[in-house]
C-alpha cells in the first residue's frame, strides 16, 4: 500500500493535484488510490495524496501556501476558515463523508479522574485538553457542555498540542490531586487502541449535528488556466469521479476493509466494524445547504464566528458551483452505505473495552473475549505502534 508523508511540494509532484488529509481509516481508500497510479490511469491526472498530521488547521494553512491543492477537512473547520477569510479564497469543492463525525469523550484511568459525565457537572470549572484554540476538540467541548446543559464558561482550556499531550493531560495529576485534565475529545475510532490498553477511559459520545468531512480547495487555484487550455476545477472533477468509486469499491469488500482498517491503524476488528456501520461517504457532487449552513450557525452559537463574520458564510458562497451541487435534501440521501459486515469477522484479540457507544453503532462483542495478560500486553504493543506511526509522520494526527 503506498502511503505518503505530508512534505513540501517538490518538481515531482508540480503537476500534480496534491490532496492533504489527516492519516486515519477516513482517509484510507482515497489515499492508498491516489497514491497507487491508478488515479492517473483512471483520470489522466497526476495525483498525490499527503498526510498532514496537524489536521483541519494544518491543512487550511497548508491550502494557503500551495503546500496542497486540496484539503480533506472537517467540515467546521473548513466553514470557519473561509468566513474569517470573508469566503475569498476557500471554497468546498466536494462532499466527502456525510455521516457525522463521533468524538469520543476520553477521561483518565487514574482515580483522580472522572468516571461519568455527570461527576463533572458540580465541579466549579470543567478543565478540558485540546490541541490547540480554535480546533474541533475545542468546538466540540462547547457542544458537549451544551448537550449536558453545563454553563460554557465553566470551561476552562488546556493546550496539549497533538494526541500524546491530551492523553499525558488526562493522566497526569496536580499537586491538588486533581486531574491536568478533566477530559479530552478525539474521533471514537483513533482513541481506541488507548482505551483498550486501559490508558485512558471513554465516558461519554457528542456526534457533530452536520456530515464530518468535505473537500476545499482555493478560488484561484480552481479558476487557473492550464498550458493544455483547462483549468484546475476541470481536472479536479476529473479526480473525484474515480475518487468516489475507489471509496465505493473499498466498502463492497467489507472483510478486506476490516483488515486493512484494523492493521493500518492497530485497532480491533471490532471498532473498525462499528466505524464501518456507520460510515457513510458521498455519492455525487451533491451536498445538503443544511450541512454547511448548521455548522456556521453552531459556529456563532458558539461564540467561534462573530455575527458579521457567520453571515458571510451562506452556502451559496462558500460552495463552489462548478464542482458542488446545493440542495434541500437530506444528507443520508445522498450517501454511500458502509457496506454489509459479518459480525463473525469482528473478533480479534485487541477488542474494545465496553464503553458508551451511540446506540446505532452497537456491536456484538465476541463471548470469547481475550482478557488475559497477553492480551493486555498486545494491547500495548499496539499502542505503542500506533503512536511510533503517528511520530513517523511528523505528528500526532492533531484535529
Amino acid at each position: 500500500m503506498a502511503h505518503s508523508d505530508a512534505s513540501p511540494r517538490d518538481a515531482a509532484s508540480e503537476d500534480a493535484v496534491v490532496f492533504g488529509g489527516v492519516p486515519e481509516h477516513f482517509n484510507l481508500a482515497i489515499w492508498e488510490h491516489l497514491n497507487s497510479g491508478r488515479s492517473e490511469a483512471a483520470c489522466g491526472v497526476p495525483t498525490r495524496f499527503v498526510a498532514v498530521p496537524g489536521g483541519t488547521g494544518a491543512m487550511m494553512a497548508a491550502l494557503s501556501d500551495g503546500s496542497v491543492d486540496v484539503a480533506i477537512a472537517l467540515t467546521e473547520g473548513v466553514v470557519s476558515a473561509a468566513a474569517k477569510e470573508k469566503c475569498a479564497s476557500i471554497r468546498v469543492v466536494a462532499p466527502y463523508v456525510m455521516s457525522p463525525l463521533a468524538w469520543g469523550v476520553a477521561a483518565g484511568a487514574t482515580d483522580a479522574a472522572p468516571r461519568s459525565l455527570t461527576e463533572l457537572a458540580a465541579l466549579p470549572e470543567v478543565r478540558v485538553g485540546v490541541s490547540r484554540m480554535g480546533s474541533g476538540s475545542h468546538l466540540m467541548s462547547f457542544l458537549l457542555a451544551e448537550e449536558q446543559g453545563w454553563d460554557a464558561s465553566r470551561l476552562r482550556f488546556v493546550v496539549c498540542g497533538d494526541i500524546t499531550g491530551l492523553r499525558r493531560a488526562v493522566r497526569g495529576v496536580r499537586e491538588d490531586g486533581e486531574p491536568e485534565a478533566h477530559l479530552f475529545m478525539w474521533e471514537t475510532g483513533m482513541i481506541e487502541p488507548f482505551v483498550a490498553a486501559g490508558e485512558i477511559s471513554q465516558i461519554g459520545v457528542v456526534l457533530t449535528p452536520w456530515p464530518c468531512f468535505v473537500m476545499a480547495a482555493r478560488a484561484a487555484w480552481l479558476d487557473e488556466a492550464r498550458p493544455t487550455g483547462e483549468t484546475n476545477r476541470d481536472r479536479l472533477l476529473r479526480v473525484l469521479a474515480p475518487c468516489r468509486d475507489a471509496v465505493a469499491a473499498f466498502l463492497a469488500d467489507p472483510a478486506a476493509a476490516l483488515d486493512a482498517i484494523a492493521a493500518r491503524f492497530m485497532v480491533s476488528r471490532g471498532a473498525a466494524a462499528t466505524w464501518m456501520r456507520a460510515v457513510r461517504y458521498a455519492a455525487g457532487r451533491e451536498l445538503p445547504r443544511s450541512a454547511l449552513a448548521t455548522a456556521a450557525e453552531a459556529l456563532r452559537r458558539l461564540g467561534q464566528l462573530s455575527a458579521e463574520e457567520a453571515s458571510l458564510a451562506p452556502p451559496e458562497r462558500l460552495a463552489d458551483p462548478g464542482c458542488v451541487v446545493l440542495t434541500a435534501d437530506d444528507p443520508a440521501s445522498l450517501a454511500a452505505d458502509g457496506g454489509a459486515l459479518d459480525e463473525a469477522a469482528c473478533a480479534s484479540p485487541l477488542r474494545a473495552q465496553a464503553h458508551p457507544r451511540p446506540a446505532e453503532q452497537e456491536v456484538e462483542e465476541p463471548d470469547d473475549a481475550d482478557t488475559s495478560a497477553g492480551a493486555v500486553a498486545r494491547r500495548r504493543e499496539a499502542m505503542a505502534a500506533l503512536d511510533a506511526y503517528l511520530r513517523s509522520l511528523g505528528g500526532e494526527g492533531v484535529r
